[in-house]
């Protein structure tokens, strides 16, 4: 009997060791391919009767082509800064806890968002001239990969000053983790950035 409690013990030890990372089962770094991280951008103009702004709405395409089981995206952070004007909502994905990833249709574009799933926080500057997200898929004991292959982000509304060129600055951060059963951990992290201009 009190064998059987020590095993049970030393195997609950074991597991919240390897549950707090202390020991870890996979790779310490992963090598990525060059096309590992792709990012794409596109602006609308949406139609207005101001006639002292012009208004946009802008898109971003995040892939990541890894294609290993063992090997998720995990964590992202995603700016978008203009060189001139104001970030107005809706954006998206909104600040909370998504459990699942999903999708919207954004009129009168016609373009279906691909939104991700994880603890997502939002927060604009002073001047709303430029947004921030931060995407976690590791929270408290549960652990999920953030997006398969394909995710979206999204800006409803930027105003900029009548014909003035749309100039965005945009900047991704995606991080993998070695993921299985028992444990997911931090590997390797990949930037892109993009600017767009749009007239």
């Amino acid at each position: 009997m009190i064998t059987l409690a020590a095993s049970a013990i030393f195997i609950g030890s074991l597991l919240a060791v390897i549950r707090m990372d202390v020991i870890r089962l996979g790779p310490p770094t992963y090598s990525l391919p060059a096309d590992a991280l792709e990012v794409s951008v596109r602006a609308w103009r949406l139609p207005d009767g101001d006639p002292l702004y012009d208004y946009y709405s802008l898109m971003i395409w995040v892939n990541e082509t890894v294609g290993d089981a063992e090997l998720q995206p995990f964590s992202i952070d995603v700016s978008v800064n203009l060189s001139e004007g104001e970030i107005f909502a809706p954006w998206r994905p909104q600040a909370g806890d998504h459990h699942s990833t999903s999708s919207m249709v954004i009129k009168p574009e016609e373009v279906t968002l691909l939104l991700p799933r994880g603890v997502v926080s939002t927060r604009t500057s002073e001047g709303y001239e430029a947004l921030y997200w931060s995407v976690q898929g590791e929270r408290f004991l549960r652990s999920d990969p953030i997006f398969d292959e394909t995710t979206n982000f999204y800006i409803g509304v930027i105003r900029v000053t009548e014909d003035t060129v749309l100039s965005a600055d945009v900047e991704v951060e995606l991080t993998w983790y070695y993921a299985s059963l028992l444990q997911a951990y931090p590997v390797v992290s990949r930037s892109v950035q993009v600017a767009h201009q749009q007239a």
